[in-house]
């Protein structure tokens, strides 16, 4: 399980404030991480590392996320923005294509597995054209956090980890009674 360095939490993120520019941050869901871990809620950091996430049902929290602090994190690159306008500074793409999204969901009803955070994600790199695609959605999103983010620090792996563990633990001795 990939973790972010020293160096990199120091030079690039300002965690003490949870500011984590151009990535996508995840967060685990009371729950439904501990029975399956890979399963969490997401949002995604404008160019200054403000967070911005769907948070329910037409409502989009800015600056700190619907579920506590991030865990881990998607660093995205600015190379791979490819907005609307070209030769516009892509970090000006970015965070438009971040508020565009955030126009639209405050708009929607929130649905657990159809229209969710992580749909939301798909919105802003769809508005942005990341990697050149239009066709991010739920599904790829999920994918690529499950894939291509580090952990903030070895303490979130084991706080991520620690319901399932303890989940696992219970059903060991359990079936160990019967």
């Amino acid at each position: 399980m990939p973790v972010l360095t020293e160096h990199e939490r120091r030079s690039q993120y300002d965690t003490a404030r949870q500011r984590y520019p151009l990535c996508v941050a995840w967060t685990p869901l009371p729950l439904i991480t501990w029975f399956l871990p890979c399963i969490g809620h997401t949002g995604i950091a404008t160019s200054d590392g403000e967070i911005h996430d769907f948070a329910g049902p037409y409502t989009i929290g800015i600056d700190g996320m619907a579920f506590g602090e991030p865990h881990k994190i998607w660093q995205l690159s600015e190379g791979q923005v490819f907005g609307p306008t070209a030769g516009e500074d892509p970090k000006v793409t970015f965070d438009q294509a971040v508020t565009m999204a955030d126009a639209a969901f405050r708009g929607m009803m929130h649905n657990l597995f159809t229209n969710n955070c992580h749909s939301h994600v798909a919105r802003a790199l769809n508005n942005m054209r990341y990697q050149g695609r239009t066709d991010w959605n739920m599904v790829s999103v999920f994918w690529h956090v499950n894939m291509h983010s580090k952990y903030i620090t070895p303490l979130h792996i084991l706080k991520t980890y620690a319901g399932f563990g303890v989940l696992l633990i219970l059903v060991i001795l359990m079936s160990n009674l019967l």
